[in-house]
């Protein structure tokens, strides 16, 4: 059991995933999210985590942390992650910035 992802849009600048826990015990993924190479910063990138219908209370158990490569999900509980539906959408873009 683990928890993984599967992708729904794979643009080059925006991408995003659906997230799912197939197991109570399963509470941390950590993905390439290949916006950017590797010599960029974390904060060229942006990601917004969304909860899914299934459970829209279950939000605030998500944190999320990135790189300019990577993306890692940890749910600080893992009571209910055991759930066939996707518990969690995330999204990332590159940031843009314009003159300044």
């Amino acid at each position: 059991m683990a928890v993984s992802t599967t992708a729904v849009r794979t643009g080059k600048r925006r991408r995003s995933w659906l997230v799912t826990a197939t197991a109570d015990g399963d509470t941390t993924i950590t993905f390439s999210h290949g916006l950017l190479n590797p010599a960029a910063s974390s904060a060229d990138v942006e990601v917004i985590l969304t909860p899914g219908l299934q459970a829209p209370a279950a939000l605030s158990a998500w944190a999320a942390s990135w790189t300019a490569t990577q993306i890692t999900l940890t749910k600080a509980t893992d009571a209910g992650s055991g759930n066939a539906s996707a518990q969690l959408w995330v999204g990332a873009a590159v940031v843009h910035s314009f003159g300044g």
